[in-house]
């Protein structure tokens, strides 16, 4: 698939189910590390097996802010997608996968919410206190929901939602997790 809007969450499932699988064949000890989407996808991975040793959980969208917005941009939504697809052809570079927005939200407000007790994997999370996209107040109440022993959450002030991924603080991330697995080792 060329275009990100024309995946499907099963498939992004698959992706990330097929990565791991490879990564255990080859390694005895495989971090997951997502990014809000892509934490939610670790989480829903880890629902069904417990073969990672770990995972980062970046921004987790448990809940996501601004919801009413989010629903208005959908209304606005055709113009929004010729204003993406023309600035995809002009180039502008990180285009975000908007065709798939409906189906990012249905997922995270539906069927990622389900079935939290299933996760054993040892978690850690890493969020923001600014938080724009995720609702921050709500983590302890859904870390509570994860059956995992080892589940703990370190909260940043003056960053955004994906902590280092836009701002170059991967270090602040790098940190986080050395700081954390020493004990969990």
């Amino acid at each position: 698939i060329h275009n990100l809007s024309d995946l499907t969450i099963e498939q992004c499932e698959e992706g990330v189910a097929n990565v791991i699988s490879s990564l255990l064949k080859e390694y005895e000890y495989v971090i997951g590390i997502g990014i809000s989407l892509g934490a939610a996808l670790l989480i829903e991975y880890a629902k069904i097996h417990d073969d990672l040793s770990h995972i980062v959980s970046i921004g987790t969208p448990f809940k996501l802010k601004n919801r009413m917005i989010i629903k208005l941009l959908f209304l606005l939504y055709p113009l929004i997608n010729l204003l993406w697809q023309i600035g995809a052809m002009i180039g502008i570079k990180r285009m975000l996968p908007v065709n798939a927005g409906k189906m990012v939200f249905s997922y995270l407000e539906g069927d990622f919410l389900k079935d939290l007790q299933k996760v054993k994997i040892p978690i850690l999370f890493l969020h923001s206190q600014n938080d724009m996209i995720t609702d921050v107040k709500v983590l302890p109440s859904f870390m509570e929901k994860i059956r995992s022993k080892e589940k703990e959450v370190i909260y940043f002030n003056n960053i955004g939602h994906t902590i280092g991924y836009d701002e170059n603080l991967d270090e602040e991330i790098i940190k986080s997790i050395i700081k954390y697995f020493p004990k969990n080792s």
